[in-house]
């Protein structure tokens, strides 16, 4: 039986290293893009509130002077950046299903058996608590769950950086008030 617990927790661990992998690398990707549109978002409303307050020290300016041209361009960017952004587009609640789906899997998949491998190799005869808390106290018991929890460790700060990947919402609203051209006249 030995085998099979350890064929088990190989395959399923092997399963757990490939999801991991997809994991870091997609989060990773949405982060780095959402680093640089949180950098774009935070340009365009400091360049909105200076075109802002260059256009109220003009009394007599309006949206059709020549020197009203950079607001006018700056519109048509926050356009763009609004609908790149608005709707969060490197949030993927999905991410939060695959890691705790992983969890499960690593825990079911790859340390139970392990820890089945520890029963048998001690030939014990019953599956208890206090079987369970006295393999842990072993040398191979406090490896695997110190592995266990650097892992989880690592899942769950994963999981941490993809749930922020959120734009602020009053950035968002500002870039919705100055993609109007009348928010600069007043």
């Amino acid at each position: 039986m030995n085998w099979f617990y350890s064929a088990f927790a190989q395959s399923n661990a092997a399963i757990v290293g490939i999801l991991c992998a997809f994991i870091i690398s997609r989060v990773l990707a949405h982060q780095r893009a959402y680093s640089q549109n949180k950098n774009k978002i935070r340009h365009k409303i400091s360049e909105s509130e200076y075109i802002k307050s260059f256009i109220s020290k003009k009394a007599k300016l309006n949206y059709t002077s020549p020197e009203a041209q950079p607001m006018l361009k700056n519109i048509n960017n926050i356009i763009l950046l609004l609908n790149e952004v608005e709707n969060n587009p490197e949030y993927n609640p999905s991410i939060a299903v695959i890691v705790y789906l992983t969890y499960i899997l690593f825990l079911i998949g790859t340390i139970i058996p392990l820890t089945l491998l520890l029963y048998n190799a001690e030939n014990k005869t019953s599956y208890t608590l206090t079987t369970l808390i006295e393999l842990l106290q072993t040398l191979p018991g406090y490896i695997l769950l110190i592995v266990s929890i650097i892992f989880l460790g690592i899942l769950w700060y994963i999981n941490r950086i993809a749930r922020k990947l959120r734009h602020n919402q009053n950035e968002i609203k500002k870039l919705k008030y100055y993609s109007k051209n009348d928010n600069y006249f007043n």
